[in-house]
Protein backbone atom coordinates (compact mmCIF):
# COMPACT_ATOMS: atom_id res chain seq x y z
CA UNK A 1 0.00 0.00 0.00
CA UNK A 2 1.30 3.22 -0.90
CA UNK A 3 2.07 6.30 1.40
CA UNK A 4 -1.07 8.12 -0.25
CA UNK A 5 -3.31 4.91 0.38
CA UNK A 6 -2.08 4.54 3.82
CA UNK A 7 -3.14 7.85 4.47
CA UNK A 8 -6.43 7.56 2.86
CA UNK A 9 -7.16 4.65 4.61
CA UNK A 10 -5.75 5.95 8.23
CA UNK A 11 -8.45 8.69 7.84
CA UNK A 12 -11.34 6.82 6.45
CA UNK A 13 -10.96 4.95 9.70
CA UNK A 14 -10.37 8.00 11.80
CA UNK A 15 -13.80 8.84 9.94
CA UNK A 16 -15.92 5.55 11.00
CA UNK A 17 -14.68 5.91 14.22
CA UNK A 18 -15.53 9.50 15.19
CA UNK A 19 -19.10 8.51 13.00
CA UNK A 20 -19.22 5.77 15.22
CA UNK A 21 -18.72 7.66 18.51
CA UNK A 22 -20.83 10.52 17.49
CA UNK A 23 -23.76 8.15 16.46
CA UNK A 24 -23.50 6.64 20.31
CA UNK A 25 -23.53 9.64 21.66
CA UNK A 26 -26.41 10.71 19.79
CA UNK A 27 -28.09 7.62 20.60
CA UNK A 28 -27.91 8.32 24.48
CA UNK A 29 -28.36 11.88 24.49
CA UNK A 30 -31.82 11.18 22.58
CA UNK A 31 -32.26 8.46 25.56
CA UNK A 32 -31.76 10.95 27.64
CA UNK A 33 -34.06 13.47 26.53
CA UNK A 34 -36.90 10.92 26.01
CA UNK A 35 -36.27 9.62 30.00
CA UNK A 36 -36.25 13.33 30.82
CA UNK A 37 -40.00 13.86 28.95
CA UNK A 38 -41.27 10.82 30.38
CA UNK A 39 -40.09 11.96 33.91
CA UNK A 40 -41.62 15.31 33.58
CA UNK A 41 -44.80 13.65 31.76
CA UNK A 42 -45.33 11.77 35.01
CA UNK A 43 -44.74 14.76 37.79
CA UNK A 44 -48.25 15.81 39.79
CA UNK A 45 -47.51 19.11 41.46
CA UNK A 46 -48.55 17.77 45.15
CA UNK A 47 -52.25 18.24 45.53
CA UNK A 48 -52.11 19.93 49.16
CA UNK A 49 -50.77 23.17 47.50
CA UNK A 50 -53.22 25.53 48.16
CA UNK A 51 -53.39 24.35 51.70
CA UNK A 52 -49.44 24.52 52.53
CA UNK A 53 -49.55 28.23 51.24
CA UNK A 54 -52.33 28.68 53.43
CA UNK A 55 -50.57 27.45 56.44
CA UNK A 56 -47.63 29.04 55.70
CA UNK A 57 -49.69 32.43 55.17
CA UNK A 58 -50.89 31.95 58.33
CA UNK A 59 -47.58 31.19 60.45
CA UNK A 60 -46.13 33.99 58.96
CA UNK A 61 -48.96 36.21 59.86
CA UNK A 62 -48.82 34.72 63.29
CA UNK A 63 -44.69 35.61 63.65
CA UNK A 64 -45.70 38.71 62.01
CA UNK A 65 -48.29 39.55 65.13
CA UNK A 66 -46.13 38.31 67.52
CA UNK A 67 -43.43 40.75 66.30
CA UNK A 68 -45.63 43.38 66.16
CA UNK A 69 -46.64 42.77 70.37
CA UNK A 70 -42.92 42.56 71.09
CA UNK A 71 -41.63 45.59 69.84
CA UNK A 72 -44.84 47.56 71.10
CA UNK A 73 -43.33 46.19 74.44
CA UNK A 74 -40.55 46.84 73.68
CA UNK A 75 -41.21 50.58 72.43
CA UNK A 76 -43.38 50.46 75.97
CA UNK A 77 -40.30 49.97 77.97
CA UNK A 78 -38.04 52.37 76.41
CA UNK A 79 -40.74 55.07 76.89
CA UNK A 80 -40.33 54.17 80.73
CA UNK A 81 -36.67 53.97 80.66
CA UNK A 82 -36.76 57.99 78.96
CA UNK A 83 -39.54 59.20 80.90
Amino acid sequence: MSDKNQALYSHEEQMKRIMSFTKKQQDKTSQLIKEAKDNLSNFKPPAQTKEINEQVDALIGSVNDELDKAMAEVNRQMDQITS
